[in-house]
């Protein structure tokens, strides 16, 4: 109990290179009447390491002598581990956050940018200080911010956990840029919403390639139409894969 600890020292009790290092600390304060207030250290006995939270105060005699200490040990060997643990998170999160080619932005829930990585400012045109501060909707085209808000909403209430689009943004510069949109919810452990994380891939070579391409269907089908000529497609096997009218009546369908 308690009382067999009285009159002996920690070199009775901890490994010795450590109880070294408690008297040395102990007697600076002796000598100089300065504590210890809150420092977070660690302790190995061989096995685990266990950190303490340590407060080391001087007593003082009647006329103001330091006479000892008080001391209060706190084990915060959890708190440590876990403080570690969410450091390293955040490490590997940043490390992937600022190395990915894909464009990453976060913005809190009222529509504010909180965060940008390299990937979404060379895609935009934007510094990352000037895109930081700036709300979602000052990026996104003016014919797409509607459906962008709706979306949001959605995953803002909860009756989704992500969304999907395709989404036009504008760059600084005021050019489109198409983009394959994903959104989702970034929630805290109680499921409060903390913010919105949104992924783009730019597909804007893409959909000038879709949009020459119905071009050139629309093209076509008015060539069809508007030549007066019999025009038709075979295969290799002679056999008619398109026709037009003109084809059709010659043959008598």
């Amino acid at each position: 109990g308690p009382d067999d600890m009285l009159g002996k020292t920690d070199l009775d009790f901890v490994p010795e290179r450590h109880a070294r290092e408690f008297m040395a600390q102990e007697q600076k304060i002796f000598e100089t009447g300065e504590g210890v207030i809150g420092s977070v250290e660690p302790y190995d006995d061989g096995g685990d390491v266990v950190w303490a939270h340590v407060t080391k105060v001087p007593t003082r005699d009647a006329d103001g002598r330091v006479d000892g200490l008080v001391g209060i040990n706190r084990d915060v060997t959890d708190y440590v581990e876990t403080r570690d643990a969410l450091t390293r998170a955040e490490a590997r999160y940043r490390t992937l956050f600022e190395a990915s080619n894909v464009a990453i932005g976060l913005a809190e829930p009222e529509g504010q940018i909180v965060d940008a990585n390299p990937a979404l400012c060379e895609m935009l045109g934007y510094s990352r200080e000037e895109l930081v501060g700036m709300r979602v909707m000052e990026v996104v085209h003016p014919d797409d911010r509607e459906g962008m808000g709706r979306r949001y909403r959605e995953v803002a209430a909860g009756r989704e956990s992500g969304t999907r689009s395709e989404t036009r943004f504008m760059r600084k510069d005021g050019s489109t840029l198409w983009t394959d949109r994903a959104g989702a919810a970034v929630r805290d452990e109680d499921g409060e919403l903390l913010g919105l994380m949104v992924v783009l891939t730019d597909i804007t070579g893409r959909k000038e390639v879709e949009a020459q391409l119905l071009e050139e269907q629309r093209l076509f089908q008015a060539l069809m139409r508007g030549v007066p000529d019999a025009i038709y497609f075979k295969d290799l096997e002679s056999r008619f894969v398109r026709v037009n009218e003109d084809t059709a009546r010659e043959n008598g369908v």
